[in-house]
């Protein structure tokens, strides 16, 4: 297929990407695969798709929330660019651990999570706090209480409206031992009663209420600035209870998210397929389709047979790629920096 500019999407390296004019690939978007507001393409890096409040959904290291006075009125969503949509992103991916964002821990599933479900707030790409599923929110003056609202808009995929008794119940499920989840107390554990339920000692989380059907409070224990950039990780997203009670072992290969994406096909080892969210909240991605090939395969030997799109470039194909007389050095892009959080044990 003729080759061009997609869009650049990668882990902070030099990449190959690859266009069509033809109806399979996307124009050129810095947000082609994904909603414009919210997450970088479903095919792009875990840097942009991860929300993570540490690091990094797909997205960048978490951003500083507003301070504990911070007004709502303030806040508002992502803008969204208007381009042409259409198309279908193909990429070489791995099968993702898990689809269950209360129990997400790992960036591959992250990749995933974030583009099929979502939770009160986002990060934007330029690492911002920003509403999703909440229209809106009011800080206590002691920093203390979280008041959030719900657009009117905000839906499942099925079409039934998300309401405030849905996050309730999702942050419950986070929150339940049984549930199991490794980073439910990192997360949450900021709302007062989320220790006490992941320690057995409570049945409720006590800092969690349901005003109205639009309307959810969260009381933390101490004012904390980066408390909403906690709830941009999967563990806090909203899954709908009907369709995980349903099918309790199965519910993630069927899930009924309320993300920019649909979970169309999931074959363990061969492939996933995300369909475009017509009626998602922020806007409908540009993408009509992401390909994810999960049978493996030479990435660069793939994508100069235009099997998939985009691709990381190694040290031991760089020479040849940037010589001049090499057509494919047109497609050679540099990604923005990544961020991630290393240890050292001493």
């Amino acid at each position: 297929m003729p080759r061009g500019w997609l869009l650049a999407i990668s882990i902070g390296a030099l990449l190959l990407v690859a266009c069509s004019t033809s109806s399979d690939v996307a124009p050129q978007s810095e947000e082609a695969a994904s909603q414009s507001s919210q997450q970088d393409a479903a095919a792009a890096t875990d840097t942009s798709n991860q929300k993570n409040a540490q690091d990094n959904s797909t997205g960048a290291t978490r951003a500083e929330s507003p301070s504990p006075t911070a007004q709502p009125d303030s806040v508002s969503p992502p803008g969204r660019v208007e381009r042409p949509a259409g198309g279908r992103l193909v990429r070489l991916f791995s099968d993702p651990p898990t689809l269950d964002p209360h129990i997400t821990t790992d960036s591959t599933s992250a990749v995933i999570v974030n583009e099929v479900f979502g939770g009160l707030v986002t990060i934007t790409p330029d690492i911002v706090i920003a509403p999703d599923l909440a229209e809106d929110w009011d800080i206590s003056p002691d920093g203390k209480v979280f008041t959030f609202r719900l657009r009117q808009d905000a839906k499942f995929h099925d079409g039934r409206p998300v309401v405030a008794e849905d996050f309730r119940w999702s942050l419950e499920r986070a929150a339940d031992p049984l549930t199991e989840s490794p980073v439910a107390d990192l997360y949450l554990s900021d709302v007062i009663g989320v220790a006490d339920k992941l320690n057995g000692k409570a049945e409720t989380i006590q800092g969690l209420r349901v005003i109205d059907e639009r309307t959810l409070e969260l009381t933390i224990d101490a004012p904390k600035s980066y408390f909403l950039a906690k709830l941009t990780y999967p563990t806090a997203f909203v899954v709908d209870r009907k369709n995980v009670e349903g099918n309790k072992n199965n519910w993630v290969f069927e899930p009924n998210g309320t993300g920019p994406f649909r979970l169309e096909r999931y074959d363990i080892g061969e492939t996933i397929l995300l369909g475009r969210n017509e009626n998602y909240h922020l806007g409908p991605p540009f993408l009509d389709e992401v390909e994810f090939i999960l049978s493996g395969g030479d990435p660069m030997l793939m994508y100069e047979n235009d099997e998939i799109h985009v691709t990381g470039l190694g040290l031991a194909d760089l020479e040849r790629v940037q010589d001049p007389a090499n057509p494919l050095r047109n497609e050679l892009a540099t990604a923005p920096p990544g961020f991630s959080v290393s240890f050292i044990g001493m």
